[in-house]
């Protein structure tokens, strides 16, 4: 995504609108969304009245941490639902939504130089969007994000019943997965994230200056689905979510709680960082062993 473009300072206003204003590329809590920016480095918009309709929710792989998630951005993008299918809303149809959302739709395609509809198609690459229906989605499955890239495997997973499931949508920087059930979904980040699985999937990572890199879906060819009649399965849900009770108890008050700050460091140090502070808790050991049971290692 254009970064710049997307992501926004919003504020919700007490109509329900939105007020979308510059982030400071640096030493700022949102600094993060717009500091790598390659493109439209300059671009800013400082607008009030944005239609709620064009807000959303979006997942970054800046989001997952090992076994946590950080809460969401918001997006500001041109674009509907109707009938399950992501739609664009063009030029002519912005006018009815208001001077906001038309006069802020209209600096950012012509900073791109696009039209709506092109400019949407960018967004939609690939039709990375198409699949991200979620209006009907039971609360009791879970939404399972993964990072796409980096040297290990991150992943969590968060309720339904605890996003706005119209409003959701992920970056192509993540691979993600509807988990049936809790059970499933601590199962497939317990397995993802553990230590058995980067023993497997080392000898198949290119090494580069920066080390292992390019994980993409290495893991998944390795994993086996999870079956809930397995007690080795059950097992490592058992012990997952035990370590994730730990997690949760242990991080207020450990120096790492600041890297669940996506501008406090790179993806990279957070992520190791984080991973480090997992291994020393007591409910360690006995998950990764679960994990090597099921992967034979």
């Amino acid at each position: 995504m254009p970064r710049t473009l997307v992501f926004h300072n919003a504020i919700q206003l007490p109509s329900g609108r939105w007020s979308v204003g510059p982030i400071p590329r640096q030493n700022d809590e949102l600094s993060y969304l717009v500091s790598d920016a390659k493109r439209y480095k300059d671009f800013s918009l400082n607008i009030r009245n944005v239609d709620d309709q064009f807000i959303y929710d979006c997942y970054l792989s800046n989001h997952i941490l090992p076994f946590y998630m950080c809460n969401a951005a918001k997006a500001l993008l041109p674009m509907r639902k109707e009938d399950g299918r992501w739609l664009v809303v063009d030029e002519a149809a912005l006018v009815t939504y208001g001077a906001g959302a038309s006069t802020a739709f209209q600096s950012i395609f012509t900073a791109s130089g696009e039209s709506a509809h092109q400019y949407f198609d960018r967004i939609n690459y690939r039709n990375k969007l198409n699949p991200q229906v979620f209006d009907a989605i039971n609360d009791e499955k879970q939404l399972v994000m993964v990072g796409a890239g980096g040297g290990y495997t991150c992943a969590s997973f968060i309720p339904f019943d605890q996003i706005d499931k119209a409003k959701t949508i992920i970056d192509q920087t993540i691979y993600w997965y509807i988990a049936d059930s809790e059970d499933e979904a601590l199962y497939i980040t317990g397995m993802l994230n553990s230590t058995a699985l980067d023993t497997i999937i080392s000898d198949f990572q290119p090494e580069g200056a920066m080390g292992r890199r390019h994980i993409h879906k290495l893991p998944y060819a390795v994993t086996p689905p999870f079956d809930i009649d397995n007690p080795a399965h059950m097992l490592v849900t058992i012990r997952t979510r035990a370590l994730i009770n730990n997690i949760t108890d242990s991080l207020p008050s450990s120096e790492v709680v600041r890297y669940c700050d996506p501008s406090s460091s790179t993806l990279a140090v957070r992520r190791r960082r984080f991973r480090l502070f997992i291994h020393e808790l007591p409910t360690s050991g006995a998950y990764e062993e679960a994990c090597r049971e099921v992967y034979n290692v």
